[in-house]
């Protein structure tokens, strides 16, 4: 059993089976990873290492991104439910608004 990384898509995968992996260059067999948390892991030829400043900024806005329209997505759920709730709409209208 090893543990991978692909060095185009930076999948890390733990306890795989050698030999689906070893045939692929793209795919490092146990390398060493570096001690930082693994959304910062990135590629650097046949190396595992971690990112640099600027491209953890760029992580970590995205997080934040996805986080904010998770929280969007939340209240206009909520919202919806309210309005739902109150006889304002119909929850049938809600399903046909999704589609």
């Amino acid at each position: 059993m090893s543990n991978v990384f692909h060095i185009v898509t930076g999948v890390y995968r733990e306890s795989v089976h050698t030999p689906d992996y070893s045939s692929d260059p793209d795919w490092l067999i146990n390398p060493d990873t570096p001690k930082c948390e693994r959304k910062y892991w990135t590629a650097d030829g046949q190396a595992v290492v971690e990112m640099d400043a600027a491209e953890k900024a760029v992580v970590d806005a995205a997080d934040a991104d996805r986080g904010e329209l998770v929280t969007r997505a939340a209240m206009i759920d909520q919202r919806a439910r309210d309005l739902a709730e109150a006889d304002l709409i119909r929850t049938g209208d809600l399903l046909e608004a999704q589609v």
